[in-house]
Formats: C-alpha cells, structure tokens, sequence
C-alpha cells in the first residue's frame, strides 16, 4: 500500500511546502491513504486465491 501511496503523499508534501496547495491537499491525501487500507483490508491483503473464495462459497 505504501508504495502506491507514497508518491501522492511526496507529491501533495511539495505542493503543500510550497504554497501551491493548502490544507485541502493534506486532506486529499489522508483521504487517499484511507481509500488505498480500505481497499487492501477489501481485498484480504492479496493473500487469498480467486479460487479459495469460489471453494468457500460453495461449501455452504
């Protein structure tokens, strides 16, 4: 996740330090970091094979 987040959270740093952006942009970027863990807690981090999630639902 970090990687994917970090360049935004670089990029909205700059723009932020360097008066182009206020603290809208830090908001943008907080709001980015949750979206990406949401994401990655949605999608069980990776660990689980499209396989694995057809043999659970089969089960039933």
């Amino acid at each position: 996740m970090w990687v994917v987040c970090l360049p935004v959270l670089a990029l909205v740093g700059v723009l932020v330090l360097t008066g182009a952006w206020g603290a809208l942009g830090v908001v943008y970027a907080l709001v980015c970091v949750v979206i990406m863990a949401v994401m990655m807690l949605w999608m069980s981090h990776g660990t689980k094979r499209p396989t694995d999630r057809f043999e659970e639902h089969s089960q039933g």
